[in-house]
C-alpha cells in the first residue's frame, strides 16, 4: 500500500514538472525519450489510458525505472518491448518489471546467459509469466510483420523483429547480429505516426559507399507497401551509428523529426548518419539528441555539438506529443545547461 501511495506521489510531481516542458492533456499521447546516457528507454501513454515501455535503458544509472515511475504512477504497463538484449536497452528492465505490474511482453529471445543484466531481466519476466503476463518470445512464436497491438485509443504495428538474423549475414560482426534482430514497432494516433527502430541494421560501418540499402532496413523498405514504415518522427535506430539508418530506408520512413538517444561515449550521432537524415528532408531544427552540446571529437555530428563539452546523461528528456486534433510536437523536457566538464 505504501508503494502504491509513493507512486501516486510521484505521479503528481511528474504532472506538475510538465508544465514547464510540454503539457499533454487527456486525450493526447505522450511519449518521453528518457536520457540515460549511451542507452535508449521510451515511455508512452496512449489515451485510455495505455502504457507502453520500449526499451529500458543503460545499465550504469536508473533513469528509465524512474522516469516510468513518473509517467505511469500506480497504473499497469499494457506492453514491454526490449527491441534486442544488449545492456544500454534492457538495462532497467528487471527493475521496471519488478515495480510494475506488465500484461504484455515482447522479446527477442535471443539468451545471453552469463550476462548479469540479460540474466536479472529473465529472472524478471519469468516471475512476471506467474502473475499472468502475456510473453511473446520470438525463439518459439516467430513475429509477423504487419501484426497490430492495441495501446489505449492507439494503434501498434509489429513491423520487424527476429530470435536470430535468418538472413545473408555479409559483414555483419557478432555485435552486429544483436543488434539486426531488433523489434521495430510504429505507433500510430490521429493519423499521425513515431517509428521505434532499437538498434536496426541497414549498412556495413566499414564500407565507405553511401548508398548502401542492406539487411533489416532493406527488408523494410522492400515490404513498406504492405507494412508501413512511414512516420513523422524516427526514433533514430542504433543511436545515429554508421551501420543504420540507411539513405532507402530514411527516405522511405520521410520523417519530419529526428531524435538520437546517445551519450558520451561512441561518438554518437555520427557525422555522416547526421547527414543521412538531413538529406531526407529532416530539417536541422527538427533533430533532438538525448547527448544535447556533446563534443567527441571530429567524428561526432556538430549539429547542437558545443566544442569541450562532455555531455552528461539526465538532463536532455525529448518529449512527443500528438494532440487530439492530430498536431504533432516535440520538444526537450528542460531547457538546456550548462555542460559539466
Amino acid at each position: 500500500m505504501m508503494q502504491k501511495y509513493i507512486l501516486m506521489f510521484l505521479g503528481m510531481l511528474w504532472i506538475s514538472a510538465a508544465q514547464g516542458a510540454l503539457v499533454p492533456g487527456e486525450n493526447d499521447l505522450y511519449i518521453r525519450i528518457v536520457d540515460v546516457g549511451p542507452g535508449l528507454c521510451t515511455i508512452t501513454r496512449a489515451p485510455g489510458p495505455g502504457f507502453m515501455v520500449y526499451d529500458a535503458g543503460h545499465w550504469n544509472n536508473r533513469r528509465c525505472h524512474e522516469a516510468a515511475v513518473e509517467v505511469i504512477g500506480d497504473n499497469d504497463i499494457d506492453l514491454m518491448v526490449i527491441s534486442h538484449n544488449d545492456g544500454d536497452h534492457l538495462g532497467d528492465a528487471d527493475l521496471i518489471l519488478d515495480t510494475f505490474r506488465v500484461r504484455k511482453i515482447i522479446r527477442t529471445g535471443f539468451e545471453r546467459r552469463g550476462n548479469k543484466g540479460w540474466e536479472n531481466m529473465n529472472r524478471a519476466i519469468g516471475l512476471e509469466t506467474q502473475t499472468g503476463a502475456t510473453v511473446i518470445n520470438l525463439g518459439t512464436e516467430p513475429l509477423v510483420p504487419g501484426t497490430m497491438l492495441n495501446l489505449g485509443a492507439a494503434d501498434i504495428q509489429a513491423v520487424r523483429g527476429y530470435n536470430r538474423w535468418p538472413h545473408e549475414q555479409g559483414h555483419l560482426s557478432k555485435a552486429e547480429l544483436r543488434n539486426v534482430i531488433s523489434i521495430v514497432l510504429r505507433l500510430t494516433y490521429n493519423n499521425q505516426s513515431v517509428l521505434f527502430t532499437g538498434d536496426t541494421v541497414g549498412r556495413d560501418m566499414h564500407l565507405g559507399t553511401a548508398e548502401q540499402c542492406k539487411y533489416a532496413e532493406k527488408l523494410m523498405v522492400d515490404e513498406a507497401a504492405d507494412v508501413p514504415i512511414s512516420a513523422q518522427v524516427i526514433i533514430a535506430p542504433h543511436h545515429g551509428s554508421e551501420t543504420s539508418g540507411s539513405t532507402c530506408f530514411l527516405n522511405a520512413v520521410g520523417a519530419d523529426f529526428a531524435i538520437f538517444s546517445a551519450g558520451h561515449t561512441f561518438s554518437h550521432p555520427r557525422v555522416d548518419a547526421m547527414n543521412r537524415y538531413l538529406d531526407a528532408g529532416v530539417i536541422a531544427s527538427r533533430v533532438y539528441r538525448t547527448d544535447r552540446g556533446d563534443d567527441e571529437g571530429s567524428k561526432e555530428s556538430d549539429l547542437q555539438r558545443v566544442p569541450g563539452c562532455k555531455d552528461r546523461s539526465g538532463d536532455d528528456d525529448i518529449e512527443i506529443v500528438i494532440r487530439q486534433d492530430g498536431a504533432i510536437e516535440v520538444d526537450y523536457r528542460l531547457p538546456a545547461v550548462p555542460c559539466g566538464n
